[in-house]
C-alpha cells in the first residue's frame, strides 16, 4: 500500500500551492459582469498529473497481482468513472477533450508510467500562499447568447439538434434525466467497446472540451441529475467564456488571471470609444 500513502503525502504536500489550484470562480456576479479570483478547485494541469499518478499506481498493482497470481488488492479508477470524470472535466472546460480516456490508453495501452515526484522537492506551503482575492470584468456582450451554455452547435449547424426548454424559457440540449448523476453501466461498456476510439478521433484535442459533455449526453451514456439543466447551462457559460478567452493555459495564475482580464476589457472598451469617435466623426 505504500503506492496509496506516498500519492497521499504528495497531495497533502501539494494542498497549498498556489499553482495546483484553479483560481476562476465558478459563479460571476450577473449585475456586474464580474467573476472572483480566489482559489477554487485544484487546477486542470494539476488533477491531470494526479490522475496520471494513479492510473500508474493501479496499473503497475494489477501487472504485480497477475505476476503472484493474486486479485489486485486495490482497484481505484473503473471505464464508469473515468467516462464520467471527463464529462465533468468537460462541463467546466478544465482539460482538453476527453483526457481521461487518452490518459487511460496513454498509460494502458502505451505503456507510459509517471512517478510520485521527491516530496523533497516541494516546497513548504501553507495557507497564506493561497490568500490573493480579486474580483475582475468577465461576461462579455456574447455571454448570455444561447450558444455559450448548455447547446449543440454542431448538432444544430445540421438541423439534429435536440432541445428542451426550461421553466425560466431557456432553450438548453436534452439530456437523459434521473435521481443522480450517472453514467449508465450498459452504455458504458459499449461505448468503451465500439465508440472509444471513434470518440477519440472525433472530437481532437484542439476542440472546445464542451464537445465531450455534447457527445456523451447524446449517446445516452450519460445521466443528469433531474432538474440540474439549468445549472449545467449556467457552469458551461462559464467555461465556455473561459475557454473563448484563453484562460485555460493560466487559470492556476491568479495574477496573470487579473492581467489578462483587465487587459481584454479594456481593450473592448477602447475600441467601442474609437468606433463611436468614428461614426460621430461622419457627422461633423
Amino acid at each position: 500500500m505504500k503506492p496509496l500513502l506516498d500519492l497521499r503525502n504528495y497531495m497533502l504536500a501539494r494542498h497549498f500551492d498556489p499553482s495546483a489550484r484553479c483560481w476562476l470562480a465558478r459563479t460571476i456576479n450577473e449585475e456586474t459582469g464580474t467573476i472572483k479570483v480566489v482559489p477554487n478547485a485544484y487546477a486542470p494541469g494539476y488533477t491531470l498529473e494526479l490522475l496520471r499518478l494513479i492510473l500508474t499506481i493501479q496499473v503497475r498493482e494489477q501487472i504485480a497481482a497477475r505476476k503472484l497470481g493474486i486479485a489486485p488488492r486495490f482497484h481505484l479508477l473503473d471505464h464508469r468513472q473515468l467516462i464520467a470524470l471527463d464529462c465533468l472535466w468537460g462541463r467546466y472546460q478544465y482539460q482538453r477533450s476527453f483526457m481521461a480516456l487518452r490518459t487511460w490508453k496513454e498509460i494502458y495501452e502505451q505503456g507510459k508510467r509517471y512517478d510520485i515526484p521527491d516530496l523533497a522537492s516541494i516546497p513548504k506551503y501553507t495557507e497564506k500562499d493561497v490568500s490573493f482575492r480579486a474580483e475582475v470584468p468577465f461576461a462579455d456582450e456574447e455571454y448570455f447568447a444561447a450558444w455559450r451554455g448548455f447547446r449543440n452547435v454542431e448538432a444544430a449547424a445540421v438541423d439534429w439538434e435536440d432541445t428542451t426548454v426550461l421553466p425560466n424559457g431557456k432553450i438548453v440540449q436534452n439530456a437523459n434525466v434521473g435521481d443522480e448523476f450517472e453514467i449508465d453501466e450498459e452504455g458504458a461498456a459499449l461505448f468503451w467497446e465500439f465508440d472509444l476510439d471513434y470518440a477519440l478521433n472525433r472530437i481532437s484535442v484542439l476542440d472546445n472540451p464542451s464537445g465531450v459533455v455534447h457527445y456523451l449526453v447524446g449517446l445516452g451514456t450519460v445521466t443528469l441529475y433531474k432538474g440540474s439543466l439549468g445549472e449545467w447551462d449556467r457552469m458551461m457559460r462559464v467555461g465556455n467564456q473561459a475557454w473563448f478567452h484563453g484562460l485555460m493555459p493560466i487559470i492556476n495564475d491568479p495574477h496573470a488571471l487579473v492581467e489578462t482580464l483587465q487587459a481584454k476589457f479594456q481593450k473592448k472598451e477602447e475600441d467601442k470609444r474609437n468606433a463611436l469617435i468614428g461614426q460621430l466623426a461622419l457627422f461633423l
